[in-house]
C-alpha cells in the first residue's frame, strides 16, 4: 500500500485498487494476471508495479499501461522514482535505471551484494544491500557515492528527510546517517526483530517488530518517544503507511491488520494532532480526524 497525489493504491488477491484519500471511494481498479512482488511507486502521475520478470508502468490517473519493461534478472525489492528516473533492485547484484516517462534504460550499477529496496530522493538513491552496506548512489549515473557498513543485511526501503537517512538492518538496529557523506549520527538498538520499512510520522520514527510490537523514536537523536501492542489476535499485514492531508493536523498513518481467527483484513487510518507528540497506535483513537475503517472478508 503507498499514498501519494491523492490517491492510496493496494493490491488485492485479484486486482490493483486505488482509492481517493480525501474519501475512501475507488478511482479505478486494474485486474492483476501476474502476482507482484514489490511495493507499487506512485510519482509524478505515474505508477509503477513489478512482477518476478517485468516493470510496469501505468497512468496514476486513471490505470491505464503505458509501458511494459522486461528484466533479465528478477526484481528484488521495492523501486522509487526521482526526477523523472525509476530505479529498480535486482537479484544479479544491480541497480538499475530507466526513464519514468518511456520505460527507456538509462544506466546500471553493481552493488556489493544483492540489493533491497531503494529509496531516490532528489539526486541520492539509497539502498540496502545483503553485504551489510547501505548505499548512496548518484541518481544521474549510477556511481558510488559512499557506503556504510552495519552488522547485517541491510532491509526495507530507507527513510529520508533534509539532514538525514534512516534505515534498519538485521542486527537489530536502527541508525541514522548523514545524508552527504554517510556518517553516523546516531544508533538505537531495537527491543526486537523489526519486519517492515520504517515510517516517519512528524518528528518521529515507527517501527515495527514480527511479535506484533512498536515503537517510536525521535529524528533528531533516537530517543524513544513511544510504544505500542497491536490486539490479541491481530497481526500487522503488511507495513505501516503515512501522508499529509489537509483534512488533519498531522500525519495520517494506515495500518492492514489481519485477525488471526477469522482471517478478515481490516484497513485503519488514524490521525491526531503531533501536539503532544504522535502516539504509534493501529487503533483508531478517540476524535480521530476523518477516520476511513474498511473490511474485506
Amino acid at each position: 500500500m503507498l499514498a501519494s497525489d491523492g490517491l492510496l493504491v493496494f493490491a488485492d488477491a485479484e486486482a490493483l485498487v486505488a482509492l481517493k484519500t480525501d474519501d475512501g471511494s475507488v478511482s479505478w481498479r486494474l485486474p492483476l494476471s501476474e502476482k507482484l512482488v514489490a511495493s507499487p511507486v506512485l510519482s509524478e502521475g505515474w505508477l509503477v508495479v513489478a512482477t518476478s520478470t517485468a516493470v510496469v508502468a501505468l497512468r496514476s490517473a486513471d490505470g491505464t499501461v503505458a509501458w511494459h519493461y522486461n528484466l533479465e534478472s528478477p526484481v528484488h525489492g521495492a523501486p522509487s522514482a526521482s526526477r523523472g528516473l525509476l530505479f529498480v533492485p535486482v537479484e544479479n547484484g544491480r541497480v538499475i535505471a530507466l526513464q519514468l516517462d518511456t520505460g527507456e534504460m538509462v544506466w546500471e550499477r553493481r552493488v556489493g551484494g544483492v540489493p533491497n529496496d531503494t529509496r531516490a530522493v532528489g539526486d541520492q538513491v539509497f539502498v540496502g544491500s545483503n553485504d551489510n552496506f547501505l548505499y548512496c548512489l548518484v541518481a544521474r549515473d549510477g556511481r558510488i557515492d559512499w557506503r556504510s557498513r552495519t552488522g547485517a543485511d541491510v532491509i526495507s526501503a530507507p527513510v529520508v528527510d533534509e539532514r538525514r537517512v534512516y534505515f534498519i538492518s538485521l542486527d537489530n538496529v536502527l541508525r541514522a546517517l548523514n545524508r552527504g557523506h554517510g556518517v553516523q549520527q546516531w544508533k538505537r538498538v531495537l527491543p526486537f526483530r523489526p519486519a517492515w520499512s520504517v515510517l516517519r510520522a512528524a518528528d518521529t520514527l515507527v517501527v515495527v517488530g514480527l511479535a506484533g510490537a512498536a515503537s517510536a523514536f525521535y529524528t533528531k537523536d533516537g530517543s524513544p518517544a513511544a510504544e505500542s501492542r497491536f490486539g490479541a489476535g491481530i497481526e500487522l499485514a503488511g507495513p505501516l503507511h503515512g501522508f499529509e492531508t489537509n483534512l488533519a493536523l498531522g500525519p495520517i498513518i494506515v495500518a492492514v491488520t489481519r485477525n488471526l481467527a477469522t482471517g478478515a483484513t481490516t484497513i485503519t487510518a488514524a490521525s491526531r494532532s503531533i501536539e503532544p507528540p504522535l502516539l504509534p497506535t493501529v487503533q483508531p483513537l478517540p476524535g480521530a480526524v476523518n477516520p476511513a475503517v474498511a473490511e474485506r472478508r
